[in-house]
């Protein structure tokens, strides 16, 4: 029945729509109807090379919108995840720095470097066994709006799906190419906001097939320039703990040979992302080659058993020992009674031949809450310390409301693990170190 009247109430309103060019393949809507309703939407090309998507790193942190978009100087920025005002609750991806890691039952929107993006909901098994090549990312409430193509609509009633609210949400076209930046303005007497199930249909009715709900109420402010869209709730931006921004170039870098993407020159390893570069770093100076795997390069520690930085091998019938994009690991398969048999962990009377060629960190989960090489390696943001592989017990702050309503519910992030050990919270780890060799060979593919 809601659905029902949801569709009935967008069919009778009289619409208005006005469009505004901001730059080549970047266009605001503006819609206004008699619910009343007032909306922005900003649709963005993101295959553009001169473009790049830029999410909030824990020095940008606690800050307003418009404090972001005055500190990378992009030309579309939307509000974040759900946050205490400083810490997001889920994923939080910056150039390629991962400071925040995922949430059980909390989804994100990841982009890696050539600006491919999905939505997802998080379970921490990929995320402890595999490396993250995602370049930007930010969390976003549980479940999506919309999921290929089909809204996910709220049967229940609850303060926060069935009131209406001001809403930012984030959705992306079929094509994978046309992203969607959307505020609903509520709580005034021109624009009532709209309801859980009226942003899902919203954003299918902008062309969406996959979306997400961000933070709202008076953390809601979207921003072309220095211009705030919206009239955030409270009077003025709410600080807020991340944010997404669409940065924007004259042209391309000539110095960038990918404007999206990694590569080597040698040991040294270069990044580009919308045409700018990110900097360079030298591999060889801490006794590292320089690998690439298509559009993505990384330092390979010379401990590694192949010079891609991407093989393992059995140092007995229990051990394993390998590299993931160059980050070395390894642990005893017997410790969840398994053997060694092609570089991974099998149990005994498991097919072995689907484990061939697949790599590393079994029985660990190294890497867990770091983001593969950049910000931890050369060739990264900052082209400094190349100490990459060691855990960093990220996650673990508790995260806390922005908004006054809890928008659904989820489980405690965990800390990340050291090298050898599985201590998340959620006792996820043997089991992901057991099923490593047939997800990474998936996940893997999935990215290629």
């Amino acid at each position: 029945m809601c659905t029902l009247l949801s569709l009935l109430s967008l069919a009778r309103a009289t619409t208005v729509d006005t469009w505004e060019t901001v730059a080549p393949g970047v266009e605001h809507l503006h819609r206004v109807t008699d619910e009343p309703m007032d909306i922005h939407a900003v649709r963005v090309d993101l295959s553009l090379p001169n473009v790049a998507l830029r999410a909030t790193n824990p020095l940008e942190a606690g800050q307003t919108t418009a404090g972001f978009q005055a500190d990378v100087g992009s030309l579309v920025t939307i509000n974040g995840d759900w946050s205490d005002g400083q810490t997001p609750e889920g994923l939080a991806i910056s150039d390629g720095w991962m400071w925040r890691d995922p949430l059980i039952n909390w989804n994100f929107f990841a982009c890696d470097i050539t600006k491919s993006c999905m939505f997802d909901t998080t379970v921490h098994l990929e995320w402890m066994t595999l490396p993250g090549r995602w370049f930007n990312a930010i969390g976003a409430a549980y479940p999506p709006l919309m999921i290929s193509g089909f809204p996910q609509l709220y049967t229940h009633d609850t303060y926060f799906t069935h009131d209406r609210h001001p809403r930012s949400a984030i959705g992306l076209e079929a094509d994978g190419v046309h992203l969607w930046m959307v505020v609903v303005q509520g709580r005034r007497a021109y624009s009532i906001g709209k309801t859980w199930n009226e942003t899902a249909l919203l954003m299918q009715e902008l062309g969406c097939t996959d979306a997400s709900m961000l933070d709202g109420g008076g953390s809601s402010a979207l921003m072309i320039g220095t211009r705030t869209l919206n009239e955030p709730t409270d009077g003025q931006q709410r600080v807020v703990g991340s944010h997404l921004g669409v940065l924007y170039r004259a042209s391309v870098d000539p110095a960038c040979v990918e404007p999206n993407g990694r590569w080597c020159a040698g040991n040294v390893i270069h990044t580009c992302t919308g045409g700018a570069s990110l900097g360079s770093g030298d591999c060889a100076a801490f006794g590292m080659t320089c690998a690439e795997d298509g559009p993505w390069a990384f330092c390979v520690d010379p401990t590694c058993p192949d010079p891609d930085g991407n093989g393992a091998v059995c140092t007995d019938a229990t051990h394993v020992r390998g590299c993931t994009d160059g980050v070395p690991g390894g642990g005893d398969c017997a410790a969840f009674g398994a053997v060694c048999a092609n570089g991974a962990c099998v149990l005994p009377g498991q097919d072995t031949s689907t484990q061939t060629g697949t790599s590393t960190q079994t029985g660990t989960s190294t890497q867990t809450g770091t983001s593969t090489q950049t910000g931890t390696s050369p060739g990264g943001a900052t082209g400094t310390d190349a100490t990459s592989g060691t855990a960093v017990a990220t996650g673990d702050a508790a995260p806390g409301a922005a908004e006054d309503f809890d928008p659904a519910p989820a489980g405690p992030p965990g800390a990340a693990c050291a090298c050898g050990t599985a201590s998340r919270a959620s006792g996820l780890a043997p089991l992901g170190a057991l099923l490593f060799g047939l997800v990474a060979r998936r996940r893997r593919s999935a990215r290629a």
